[in-house]
């Protein structure tokens, strides 16, 4: 486990930037982040954590499908990644999560 100290307003705006990052990466064309080569897993390590983060963002409510947790892939959405731990961000912040730009 990592901790990270932020203060209040670096984490408010830190979630800004992820839900404004995670808008803009919506819109590309190719939203594969590859945890193999992005943060050097092996191809099984790769299936597992994003097997993990898939059933965390359902836990969120980040997606409402759970038969994404029956793919087997080393690949996750970028946006929704960013969507997922700028939901995690939020929910730490005092008055937990409110409306974008909040």
């Amino acid at each position: 486990m990592v901790t990270l100290v932020l203060t209040e307003t670096e984490a408010r705006l830190l979630a800004r930037l992820l839900d404004k990052a995670g808008e803009t990466y919506g819109s590309h064309g190719c939203n594969d982040f590859d945890l193999r080569k992005e943060i050097g897993l092996s191809h099984e390590q790769a299936i597992e954590v994003a097997h993990e983060l898939r059933a965390a963002m359902l836990d969120a409510q980040v997606i409402d499908d759970a038969e994404e947790l029956e793919r087997k892939s080393p690949y996750l959405l970028d946006w929704l990644l960013m969507a997922y731990f700028e939901k995690r961000l939020r929910a730490l912040l005092p008055g937990g999560l409110r409306g974008k730009g909040a």
